[in-house]
């Protein structure tokens, strides 16, 4: 039987480096490592991942990615997942798509 493929995630987190609240990339890289998933990669020093997650997938991830980042953080980090399709969507959806500025 073959397994199917788990779809990547956009891992977005709330009030990082912002305020005081700092995370290393590298740290961050690390804990969702940690946490089971793969091909992790973070952009800048947005808070911002991109992962597969872990497989089989938990059933609330997003619970156990913000306590798993909020413990090395030393702070409550929310986070929020969405798929490309997810994301792409909100981008179709720009109300503001003509505006200059």
């Amino acid at each position: 039987m073959r397994q199917q493929s788990v779809a990547r995630s956009i891992v977005l987190l709330g009030g990082v480096n912002v305020g005081g609240h700092r995370l290393a990339m590298s740290t961050l890289r690390s804990v969702l490592r940690s946490a089971g998933c793969t091909d992790v990669a973070t952009y800048i020093q947005s808070g911002n991942a991109v992962v597969t997650p872990p497989s089989p997938e938990p059933s609330d991830l997003v619970a156990m990615l913000s306590e798993v980042i909020s413990s090395a953080a030393g702070y409550g980090v929310p986070v929020v997942l969405r798929t490309r399709d997810e994301l792409a969507a909100v981008v179709d959806a720009n109300p503001y798509a003509g505006a200059e500025g």
